[in-house]
């Protein structure tokens, strides 16, 4: 599975798509497993799977966090996280940390599940445009 976050005109959404029937369309268009949409004042500019892919962290343009249950596509958290577009979410790999990278010229590591701001990482008002957990993050070796 896979996802895109797009923009249609004025209005964004998600679209889930199975790799599989992909990659065998051919020149047909992909069936669409799942299409989230958000309300009509919200819109999404990124968002990231959740563990066991059950649920979507999603980042808004004014700066909130939502977690969307993939089989409703109901939204199950919604907070208030920065005060400008979130560019980027990212997990560390076994989902214990949450970094966000927002156009407030922060990035905030926050925890998964009740985002507790643990720590933020101020850029002086220039935008952070993205954030990545090396995946050997115990190592120090340099």
């Amino acid at each position: 599975m896979f996802f895109v976050v797009y923009m249609d005109k004025k209005t964004t959404g998600i679209r889930i798509f199975d790799f599989a029937s992909v990659l065998n369309s051919g020149d047909n268009a992909p069936k669409i497993v799942k299409e989230i949409t958000p309300n009509a004042v919200t819109e999404y500019t990124c968002a990231v799977w959740g563990p066991l892919n059950k649920t979507l962290y999603v980042g808004t343009k004014t700066g909130k966090i939502q977690i969307i249950d993939v089989g409703s596509a109901t939204v199950l958290k919604d907070t208030q996280v920065h005060t400008a577009d979130i560019y980027q979410l990212t997990f560390s790999h076994d989902h214990t940390m949450l970094f966000t990278g927002s156009r407030d010229g922060t990035t905030k590591l926050l925890h998964p599940e009740t985002f507790e701001e643990i720590r933020t990482y101020n850029f002086g008002g220039r935008p952070c445009r993205t954030v990545a957990v090396s995946p050997l993050h115990d190592s120090q070796e340099w």
